[in-house]
């Protein structure tokens, strides 16, 4: 591909819009890594488009778009799909098919706000072209620093994760026993996502702990297990009569 990794950063954010996406086209050699590169700089140059008319206007009077049928810009995604027409040179079905969805790579990098100077590796990272169009951008894997990989510490022990926690949680809970069963928090951040996830269910919760008396009359409650069972359903016109006679003193 040349000297494209000397020029690269001036291609991306130095050269003139419109002379960058030349040079992008004059140095792609069509290699799967070259393409997601080429991606990347695209996404790069149209970025610096958005909003930029004069700039645009410029590109469209490329003789590339003489006799070519061409839509009006009405978002990102646009202007990536045809900033994509343009450096491939598309003229065939396939060719336009194929920017379309390069475009569609491009804003899904947008949407992940993923850095033009990151942005091969996130699309490599998220399986190819192919799966990104599909699925979007992959989130990086946050791993605990004692991890070796294998979700154990380098001594075998097991590092416990929130998100692992959590799924094993929400299985339990849609578990259809009626016994009852208790579940440890670690902290109330913790507790307040388990509860959310239960609304709508009808469910008893039961929070046991530690009650302590601080000074100046402050009250601190530490929570060590929260206890959920089944509670039998009830109507509301029944709720509403008990509530009636509790006030009539019935």
């Amino acid at each position: 591909m040349g000297n494209y990794n000397s020029t690269a950063y001036d291609i991306r954010y130095n050269i003139n819009p419109a002379k960058a996406l030349l040079e992008c086209r004059r140095q792609y050699d069509g290699l799967r890594w070259s393409l997601y590169e080429m991606i990347a700089t695209i996404y790069a140059i149209s970025m610096r488009l958005v909003g930029n008319i004069g700039a645009q206007e410029e590109i469209f009077k490329d003789d590339y778009w003489n006799g070519k049928k061409r839509w009006k810009v009405r978002n990102n995604r646009d202007l990536f799909r045809l900033m994509t027409e343009f450096v491939i040179e598309a003229r065939s079905k396939n060719d336009l098919t194929q920017a379309s969805k390069l475009g569609k790579v491009m804003w899904c990098l947008g949407e992940a706000k993923v850095h033009p100077d990151q942005a091969a590796s996130a699309i490599f990272l998220s399986g190819g072209i192919e799966k990104v169009a599909q699925g979007g951008i992959k989130k990086p894997v946050m791993l605990h620093p004692l991890d070796t990989g294998d979700g154990m510490t380098i001594k075998g022990e097991k590092i416990e994760y929130h998100d692992a926690d959590d799924d094993e949680q929400e299985k339990e809970d849609n578990h259809d026993s009626d016994n009852e069963f208790s579940v440890k928090f670690l902290n109330k951040e913790k507790l307040i996502k388990h509860v959310q996830k239960l609304k709508g269910q009808n469910r008893k919760i039961t929070l046991f702990g530690v009650c302590r008396i601080m000074p100046m009359g402050k009250i601190t409650f530490t929570i060590e297990s929260v206890t959920l069972s089944k509670r039998a359903k009830t109507t509301r016109s029944s709720n509403a009569s008990t509530s009636r006679r509790r006030r009539s003193g019935s």
